[in-house]
């Protein structure tokens, strides 16, 4: 469903209700305020016996799209460009998202200072869903903001970034009555160590963007959009440059928690060469 990725298909009306009954009281017992508690329960869906089983299919496609999604927006997918130069290390940054149809929209706007550089963009979605249909959300909207950083110190250079999402929407025409704000957020931090002029090592950590709060309200209960797992990436790679015109890189990535699904891990190995014939 909306809060796990998985399909709610067992639960009936009345077994979710004492489910919800179960963890308010096991929440409250332990210290937890009954609004709160009564929060956290309402992560279960009933998309049986009720009337969210007409629309069983679309809550699962909006899941994958949202909470169980690791591709939603970083800004290492946008190339920032000099607009406005302020002095020799400042200057007004601005950069555009794609579509998916590759169009060029979005605008981002960012401040680069020195090593540091500051993006923020703004548009019509919730993290770039457009819920449409019986859950169609009204005006959603999307602030982005990222922050950049850079250190070389020898033969070590180190980039880490932070990006975060705030998304807001009203209910619609469908099963969907409003939105509880979703906060998300993502970062990545990369080393690399340059053995020579030609080879150099990287070694990252990264987890994409994960919505950490944040949910869709029905009828009487609350689809929690936060994910059971986080999606973390780990990367060993090796570069080298074997002439002015070719590149060979290679890289060795361990994933936990593919696409924020709790114990779901993967292992990636890639090799590309590029250069000119």
């Amino acid at each position: 469903g909306l809060t796990e990725g998985r399909t709610y298909t067992g639960l009936s009306a009345a077994s979710c209700l004492a489910a919800i009954s179960n963890g308010t009281s096991n929440a409250a017992s332990a210290g937890d305020s009954g609004d709160a508690a009564q929060e956290r329960a309402m992560r279960f869906l009933p998309l049986s016996n009720w009337q969210l089983g007409f629309v069983k299919v679309e809550i699962n496609q909006l899941a994958d799209s949202l909470t169980n999604n690791a591709d939603l927006l970083s800004f290492n997918q946008i190339q920032m460009t000099d607009l406005l130069g302020l002095n020799p290390d400042s200057a007004i940054t601005l950069g555009f998202r794609a579509d998916d149809d590759e169009s060029m929209h979005h605008p981002a706007y960012g401040l680069r200072y020195g090593d540091t550089h500051l993006s923020f963009m703004t548009d019509s979605s919730l993290l770039g869903l457009h819920p449409a249909g019986l859950l169609h959300v009204k005006s959603p909207k999307t602030r982005y903001l990222g922050i950049r950083h850079s250190k070389t110190l020898g033969n070590w250079t180190t980039d880490g970034q932070i990006t975060y999402g705030h998304a807001k929407g009203r209910g619609s025409y469908g099963y969907v009555r409003g939105v509880k704000d979703i906060h998300a957020m993502g970062f990545n931090i990369a080393t690399r160590y340059r053995l020579n002029p030609d080879q150099q090592l990287l070694f990252s950590v990264s987890q994409p963007m994960r919505i950490e709060r944040g949910g869709l309200v029905f009828d009487g209960v609350i689809g929690d959009l936060v994910p059971t797992g986080r999606q973390t990436d780990l990367t060993v790679g090796f570069t080298h440059q074997l002439n002015q015109d070719s590149t060979l890189r290679t890289a060795f990535t361990y994933t936990i928690d593919s696409k924020h699904y709790q114990g779901l891990h993967d292992t990636h190995v890639m090799l590309t060469y590029s250069g000119r014939f």
